[in-house]
């Protein structure tokens, strides 16, 4: 576990009062990365074998997961890695031939009292099943007086909102991804190639006991994903190492060569879009009304806009992955305070530079927000002659 036993009981606290709300009885978890946000139990997205978190509102939680995650536990020594009392396994995959698979999970909704409950499962929008489909169909035969309903939007209630300990991880992964960030930028010199730079980065993670994320950190030069960086190339980096999962997403520029007029042009459009979003950052305002105002500011220097279709984003929430909400013409979600957000003003530049983006990861908070990404600077860096 990352964090403290306080802060899954906590998050589990938040979950219960919006199922209270919504007249759920039960929820389970089935999505690996909602699953390790509420248990604590990192755990692969491996399509054989599935975990669940069992959450009623109340009564304890129950995880059900591989058994060999607590054989190797015991023969090594080491604690569980989950704060939930009780536990449930199975012994692996496959363990029958039917075309559906039942887990345990309904033993263990009829044990709970729970057969004549309403459940929630990620069946919706923004979701994502950890099983089979006919996983699911199945569980509702074999439970019939069981009402399966939605639960995305009470799981989404709770991890859109970060608690203190989030912030704090998130925050960190900005500090030491910036730094990591810094340093390296000044290994940079033309002619390095794109991968290299990859493996420079990815270094100096492993030496500072970060996480290299997945996806790995998007680096392009001007001749695309690979080769060498020429005098008149600007390099784009965007992402971040992770601290327990939570990432930094920023994105710079490096020029190679001194930069054209073109060029210093167009990197002054991008971030004076994001400083007018930046500028509007309050609890209450609404993200599409934030990315009307991004593309907004872009149109008066006269780019060709990237976000040309209204499901087109320029922001999105970001925690343990990227999240909602969304900053494009469709999602009015309101922000409120504990959101981190990624604002990333983008356009297609008129030369040969591709994707011209600025990036921060913010904070929103009871007086607006805190830049979380703060070095290295957001000015264009110029590398060589």
């Amino acid at each position: 576990m990352n964090f403290p036993v306080e802060e899954y009981q906590l998050r589990v606290d938040i979950l219960r009062r919006h199922m209270s709300d919504a007249a759920i009885d039960a929820v389970i978890i089935t999505d690996p990365i909602s699953y390790y946000y509420f248990s604590g139990n990192r755990v692969d997205f491996n399509k054989l074998r599935p975990s669940f978190m069992l959450i009623p509102l109340d009564d304890e939680p129950v995880i059900l997961t591989w058994a060999v995650r607590e054989t190797f536990a015991n023969l090594y020594k080491y604690p569980f890695p989950s704060w939930v009392k009780y536990r449930r396994f199975y012994p692996d995959t496959p363990f029958s031939l039917e075309e559906s698979t039942d887990w345990g999970l309904r033993s263990l909704i009829e044990e709970r009292g729970l057969d004549s409950s309403i459940i929630g499962m990620e069946l919706g929008k923004d979701t994502r099943l950890g099983i089979p489909m006919n996983d699911v169909i199945k569980l509702r035969g074999d439970l019939p007086r069981c009402s399966f309903v939605d639960c995305g939007s009470i799981v989404w209630g709770c991890r859109m909102i970060k608690t203190g300990r989030e912030i704090e991880t998130i925050r960190k992964a900005c500090n030491i991804g910036g730094k990591i960030w810094r340093k390296s930028f000044r290994e940079l010199k033309v002619g390095t190639k794109v991968e290299d730079f990859q493996k420079i980065l990815n270094s100096y993670y492993i030496q500072n006991e970060v996480e290299i994320s997945s996806p790995a950190d998007l680096i392009v030069g001007s001749n695309g994903l690979s080769g060498p960086l020429r005098s008149g190339d600007i390099l784009l980096v965007n992402g971040g190492p992770s601290v327990s999962g939570y990432r930094m997403d920023a994105t710079r520029r490096v020029a190679f060569g001194a930069p054209s007029e073109q060029q210093i042009r167009e990197h002054r459009a991008a971030w004076d879009a994001l400083n007018n979003v930046l500028s509007k950052i309050e609890v209450g305002a609404r993200m599409s009304n934030l990315f009307h105002l991004a593309n907004g500011e872009l149109k008066k220097h006269g780019v060709r806009l990237f976000a040309d279709h209204p499901a087109k984003r320029l922001g999105h929430g970001y925690g343990l992955e990227s999240e909602p909400p969304a900053m494009n013409a469709i999602d009015n979600t309101q922000l409120e305070q504990g959101m981190c957000i990624i604002v990333q003003p983008t356009f297609i530049s008129s030369g040969d530079d591709g994707i011209v983006m600025a990036g921060e990861q913010i904070i929103v908070t009871a007086s607006g927000y805190e830049v979380l990404t703060k070095e290295p600077s957001w000015e264009l860096l110029t590398v060589g002659p």
